[in-house]
C-alpha cells in the first residue's frame, strides 16, 4: 500500500512502555509530520493505554476490553484513515477492537508508515 499524495490523517496513540517508560513522545510524532502530504491529527487521551499492556488483556479480558472502548471512542473523533503505533501488542489491541467495532482504520507500525510514504522509482 502506498500514502495518497494528500490528506491522509493520521493520529498516534502512544505506546505506554514508550512515552511512560522511556519518556519518547515528542519524537515519533515530529517523524510523523515529517512525512509530506501526511495530516496528522492528535487525539484525546494518546498517552492513555490501549488495555493490551503485555498480558493484562488476557488475565482481565473484560477490563482491557473496556479500556479499548475508551481508546476506539477517542480514535472516532479524530476522523484519521490511518492509527500508527510501535508497539506490536497495541498494534494487535487496536486492530481487533477496530475490526470488533466495525471500524474502517487501519493500523500500521511507523515502520511501516515509512516505508508506504518512500517515492518508488
Amino acid at each position: 500500500m502506498f500514502l495518497p499524495r494528500h490528506t491522509t490523517l493520521i493520529r498516534v496513540p502512544e505506546p505506554c512502555h514508550l512515552c511512560h517508560a522511556q519518556g519518547i513522545s515528542k519524537q515519533p510524532r515530529d517523524l510523523i509530520k515529517a512525512i509530506p502530504g501526511i495530516d496528522y491529527r492528535e487525539m484525546s487521551e494518546a498517552s492513555w493505554c490501549c488495555g493490551s499492556a503485555a498480558t493484562f488483556s488476557l488475565k482481565y479480558t473484560f477490563e482491557s476490553q473496556q479500556i479499548l472502548e475508551r481508546k476506539l471512542e477517542n480514535v472516532q473523533s479524530t476522523g484519521a484513515e490511518l492509527l500508527v503505533t510501535a508497539n506490536p501488542g497495541c498494534h494487535l489491541q487496536l486492530a481487533w477492537g477496530l475490526k470488533q467495532a466495525g471500524m474502517q482504520q487501519r493500523v500500521v507500525h511507523v515502520t511501516e508508515l515509512l516505508s508506504m510514504a518512500m517515492p518508488r522509482g
